[in-house]
């Protein structure tokens, strides 16, 4: 799985650089650093959990369902509330929290005001900014398809679905963020897995991303 991790290491960095917090942006080459990964997951053994099934996971007020071949890497990223991974679909997620009353001090003590709304489209907008190929893209990852964005309401919550892909070292990801509004927060999730198994986890993705609530 040598390819494989090389390229969970590429699909962390570059969502740690696009929201792992908007106010704790890393470089890429710092986000990087997260390279201990490659000692946590080299010894994995192939998963025999049938790649259907998902298990619930919750993080403080969320829940959601994770396909339940995922590993735990959530220490790996203190940035996040859950990282979840296999290397053997390559299949990775997470999710993000920033506070309503955090992004509108960032928007505000930043000068963004004029460019970005301190709510859900503001917080998409400043996250999305760096999916980008050029300046902001992170080294060895490259935006290569245009970004779907579709807005709905989900176990009511509003929330932003970005759809695109990217390509790490010649493979190509189709990867999900994901921007829900919670009562006094914003979410970020995403989910990434390569297009040669897209179809087949296309199902899995669906009751995944539509999982995500907010417990009372």
């Amino acid at each position: 799985h040598k390819d494989m991790k090389k390229a969970v290491l590429a699909i962390f960095a570059a969502v740690l650089y696009s929201c792992g917090g908007p106010s704790e942006q890393q470089a890429p080459d710092e986000a990087q650093g997260i390279g201990g990964i490659t000692e946590d997951i080299s010894d994995i053994a192939v998963s025999a959990i049938n790649d259907s099934i998902t298990k619930t996971v919750t993080s403080g007020r969320f829940s959601m369902e994770v396909p339940a071949m995922m590993h735990n890497y959530s220490h790996l990223d203190p940035e996040s509330e859950i990282t979840y991974g296999d290397t053997t679909s390559g299949i990775h997620l997470g999710v993000y929290k920033m506070g309503k009353k955090e992004l509108s001090d960032f928007v505000e003590s930043n000068d963004l005001k004029s460019v970005v709304t301190p709510d859900l489209y503001g917080y998409n907008k400043l996250c999305m900014a760096n999916v980008a190929n050029g300046d902001n893209a992170v080294e060895g990852v490259k935006l290569v398809s245009s970004v779907t964005a579709d807005t709905s309401v989900v176990n009511g919550m509003k929330r932003i679905d970005n759809s695109f892909i990217i390509e790490i070292d010649g493979t190509d990801f189709e990867t999900s963020y994901v921007f829900t509004e919670g009562k006094d927060a914003f979410y970020m999730t995403y989910l990434s897995m390569p297009k040669a198994v897209s179809d087949k986890y296309d199902a899995l993705r669906g009751k995944v991303l539509g999982s995500f609530r907010e417990n009372q």
